[in-house]
């Protein structure tokens, strides 16, 4: 079962959807993607998928067609042998310390999950190719056995590492280790190109060839510059006051991963400018609420719980974070949106779960679930206001993993 599908199940019972709020119509004043929906089936690369949604929009009007996939498999290989990587050097660095330093992590060595700063690190690095380049095999598409022998290696090597090594042996061991895995992922998902060889026809029906980098890929064709972007966080907090960059590494230092922390009225009115300049918008949001996933409808009351079942769940959007009751559980891509007087009142949103789901693979979101649950968003500074990026030129403050929820 999907984790779509499990999320779908459990707003049930279906009598408590209001239907007259799941009949929202499918019209937006500005409609930026009408490409393919790509579908990450068994896997959580929604992060990968949503954050190249823009690049393949981009990529298209350069190469002159009408809509081009991209290799999430490509992004997914560098993710699970880096997180290797980080693994191993947290078990060297603890390695004269308690089992206990290291406990969570050996409960999940290698995570499959991510975000879009995660995903533009990779891809500066990197560079991203077309899907023909690297398509995808059935352990990209359900990784779960992959992911829990990886897993069991890892732990495997921790123990080696630990217990084993001598202390001049250890980085030796470790670069052991990596080639390896390296080996196993090449022989899971095949291996990773050095160049991409794209061969297409154009919407004038001119056979073209283009031979490049990877990373001339991603920043030549697909237009990508994440240094030119800002991640914003809507995070209502006291602790954590608006209008202040956030990191979660304890050196403090800056990166794609720091974040402005903003109000949600700011976080909307950055989105629609984004859009109004004719480029898509990375967010992230809880799926869990208010969402009928099946038939593409997200709406802040659109299951009367209430009413239906006898328990009353609204709270402020600050107690919900503060009490754990709202999380980032998926990352979308917004593509469209539908304005009265210049103010929002819908959004179309680009889903990464196949066409079978909503409108072949578009939700529709109205501006109320917009307000209590979208959680981030991906905007470009060159259309942020002076006040914001002053703020964001101010040196980040520590925000501990384990009190947000991104």
């Amino acid at each position: 079962m999907t984790e779509e599908l499990r999320d779908v199940m459990a707003i049930g019972p279906k009598a408590a959807l209001d239907k007259s709020r799941a009949a929202i119509p499918f019209t937006f004043s500005i409609d930026l993607f009408h490409g393919g929906t790509a579908d990450q089936k068994g896997s959580n690369r929604c992060w990968i998928l949503s954050s190249m949604n823009p690049l393949r929009l981009e990529a298209a009007k350069k190469l002159n067609i009408t809509d081009i996939s991209l290799s999430s498999g490509y992004i997914a290989f560098y993710d699970q042998l880096e997180r290797s990587g980080l693994f191993l050097d947290r078990v060297i660095k603890t390695r004269n310390e308690s089992i206990e330093a290291i406990r969570d992590l050996l409960r999940t060595p290698v995570p499959d999950t991510g975000q879009w700063y995660r995903f533009s690190y990779l891809a500066s690095k990197y560079g991203v190719v077309p899907e023909s380049s690297m398509p995808e095999t059935y352990n990209f598409q359900d990784p779960s056995l992959c992911s829990r022998l990886l897993a069991e290696y890892l732990r495997k090597c921790a123990w080696a590492l630990r217990e084993e090594c001598k202390e001049d042996e250890l980085e030796a061991r470790k670069e052991e280790i990596l080639s390896v895995v390296y080996g196993y992922l090449c022989r899971n998902y095949g291996a990773p190109p050095e160049k991409v060889d794209l061969r297409y026809k154009d919407t004038d029906g001119r056979k073209r060839r283009l031979e490049v980098t990877p990373q001339s890929f991603y920043r030549d064709v697909c237009g990508a510059h994440p240094e030119d972007y800002i991640f914003f966080i809507n995070h209502p907090s006291d602790k954590y006051p608006y209008l202040r960059t956030y990191t979660e590494r304890e050196d403090l230092s800056r990166g794609f991963d720091t974040m402005l922390n903003v109000d949600i009225d700011t976080l909307r009115s950055l989105t629609l400018r984004q859009l109004e300049a004719g480029e898509m918008v990375v967010f992230g949001s809880d799926t869990r609420q208010q969402n009928d996933g099946l038939n593409g409808v997200m709406d802040a009351e659109l299951y009367d719980y209430k009413g239906v079942l006898g328990i009353d769940l609204s709270m402020p959007k600050e107690m919900r974070v503060k009490y754990h009751n709202l999380q980032a559980t998926h990352i979308m891509t917004f593509d469209g949106v539908e304005t009265e007087g210049g103010i929002p009142i819908r959004w179309k949103v680009l889903n990464s779960r196949g066409s079978s789901f909503g409108h072949e693979g578009h939700y529709v979101m109205t501006d109320s679930w917009f307000s209590e649950y979208v959680l981030s968003a991906v905007i470009r500074k060159d259309l942020v206001d002076g006040y914001l990026l002053e703020a964001w030129e101010k040196e980040p403050l520590f925000m501990p993993i384990g009190e947000r929820y991104l």
